[in-house]
């Protein structure tokens, strides 16, 4: 794999970024799972930070108004939502973390790289076996 293209559910932006914190605060979540499991209120969360500063993979970070165009044409051509977690390599995009395995990892970031475990330790191009 070439790298981990992580595709966040909200905008790019100060307005943003103050409407997830106050979800987070009223709610506890924001419309975003995977911002949700990522980032505390302002920051990023610790045990997150240190596993992302340990990718053995290169990792792309955009909010959906920033995605590239490659990336808008495979989650169209897939009909993957956001937030979205894609694994790229030299035969192209495929689905790493879907939406529903985000929403299902209620906020934890251990249960995010668990399921991203998988895609660092395989030398496939394909989804590792499950």
């Amino acid at each position: 794999m070439q790298k981990l293209i992580f595709g966040y559910k909200t905008k790019a932006g100060l307005l943003s970024d103050l409407k997830g914190a106050m979800q987070k605060a009223v709610v506890g979540a924001s419309e975003c799972s995977l911002c949700t499991i990522t980032h505390g209120m302002t920051t990023e969360k610790p045990v997150w930070k240190e596993f992302r500063k340990t990718l053995s993979v290169p990792a792309e970070f955009y909010h959906h108004d920033q995605l590239p165009s490659r990336v808008l044409d495979f989650l169209v051509a897939t009909s993957a939502g956001l937030p979205v977690i894609l694994a790229e390599d030299e035969n192209g995009l495929q689905t790493a973390v879907t939406a529903q395995q985000l929403d299902d990892c209620h906020r934890d970031e251990r249960c995010l790289i668990g399921l991203l475990q998988p895609y660092l330790t395989s030398r496939s191009s394909t989804h590792p076996a499950e």
